[in-house]
């Protein structure tokens, strides 16, 4: 898990918290990050910023893997978490999301064990521990080096519209996910300008 990994790490990078008191201080980081729910409750307590990476691997001329990564944003290093090779996902007509839902039921787990900075009490989807997770169980409760704050989702569009489920270029209502644009006025400049593009931004409540 990402957390694992990450923890692991940081107990070895003496200076990852100098680093991000440079970034602070220089305004390296996004407003996400200072508006960001986990950092606002840090209060003055440093919270190391994250992102998770979603991105296909091809590994033969037929086939390929979508891999998870958590990112360290503070030094770009990347920790793979999961991979599924794509041609053994669900094809019950779910669109995979049969598979995908336990990877992203392992993402919300360490997201909140990051977010928290306390090691799991359980397994990811809330069982109680197996007899194979005994390391597993002793570290529960325990503290991590560090609160993480996940400020976002980095992938292709590919990755945002099949694996995401966000909509699709093709789409011709809605092609957009953060505009309510249509296909055939997408790629018309006229009204747009450097500041800002000419349609409101989504809000989380709008329809995808």
């Amino acid at each position: 898990p990402a957390h694992e990994l990450l923890d692991e790490h940081l107990l070895n990078d003496v200076g990852w918290r100098t680093r991000l008191r440079e970034q602070l201080r220089e305004g390296g980081l996004p407003p996400t990050y200072t508006t960001h729910p986990v950092v606002l409750a840090a209060g003055d307590a440093l919270v190391l910023p994250v992102a998770l990476f979603i991105d296909g691997v091809p590994y033969s001329q037929t086939d390929s893997v979508l891999g998870f990564w958590l990112v360290n944003l503070v030094n770009g290093k990347r920790y793979l978490y999961a991979t599924l090779r794509k041609n053994r996902v669900c094809r019950c007509g779910c669109r995979g999301w049969c598979t995908l839902y336990h990877v992203f039921a392992v993402s919300a787990w360490q997201l909140r064990a990051l977010a928290s900075g306390v090691y799991p009490n359980s397994r990811h989807d809330n069982a109680p521990w197996r007899p194979e997770d005994s390391t597993r169980r002793g570290f529960a409760g325990d503290a991590l080096p560090m609160v993480c704050a996940c400020l976002y989702i980095k992938g292709d569009w590919v990755e945002y519209s099949s694996t995401l489920g966000l909509p699709a270029l093709r789409d011709s209502p809605r092609p957009y996910y953060c505009y309510p644009a249509d296909k055939a006025g997408m790629f018309v400049a006229a009204g747009n300008a450097v500041e800002a593009l000419r349609w409101p931004a989504n809000e989380e409540s709008d329809g995808g």
